[in-house]
């Protein structure tokens, strides 16, 4: 079943499996590793943390799912990279008076690739999106009040978004406003 473990008074663990939590526990306990406790630090401002690993994701998932995700995405090749080659990401997001989100992959090898990788997923989100707006006005339906609202929402994350490389951590961030 699933398991919760408290670190502390701002902290907490959550998986479905509790041999997750052990091996968690057992890194966290073991001074000469450190892993987690490193990759979790750069966001412990963050009104909210986790880690996921994806490495056991993609062995949970398995072969079957994967294989018919490749066939009918499209655009897989440009998310590969991030789905194969990464061990784990961790995401923090701050709700104050704007909505924050970071996520950061940190990997020995393929940084580089990790980066192009989101940098060209968030430049044809971008490109995507003012090819909507342009059909859009051009459109006989005028904007719905509901629509044009979560659109802009929408474009002001992809305007805000940025991705930076430091060395092996390759961070994806991005934020909007409350309003």
């Amino acid at each position: 079943g699933s398991s919760v473990m408290f670190l502390d008074e701002k902290a907490l663990l959550f998986s479905d499996k509790a041999s997750t939590l052990k091996k968690i526990i057992d890194q966290i306990q073991d001074r000469k590793d450190h892993a987690w406790k490193e990759r979790l630090q750069p966001m412990l401002s963050n009104s909210v943390v986790g880690g996921i690993n994806l490495q056991q994701l993609r062995e949970t998932l398995a072969a079957p799912f994967t294989q018919s995700l490749t066939q009918q995405t499209p655009f897989w090749p440009m998310i590969a990279p991030v789905w194969q080659n990464k061990e784990i990401a961790t995401l923090g997001i701050t709700v104050q008076k704007e909505l924050s989100l970071e996520l950061i992959f940190e990997q020995k090898n393929d940084s580089e690739q990790t980066k192009q990788c989101l940098q060209g997923l968030l430049a044809m989100g971008q490109n995507i999106l003012s090819q909507m707006k342009t059909a859009m006005k051009q459109s006989d339906r005028p904007w719905q009040p509901a629509e044009e609202a979560q659109f802009n929402h929408f474009e002001q994350f992809l305007k805000s978004s940025q991705v930076k490389q430091t060395a092996n951590r390759v961070t994806f961030s991005s934020s909007i406003s409350a309003d």
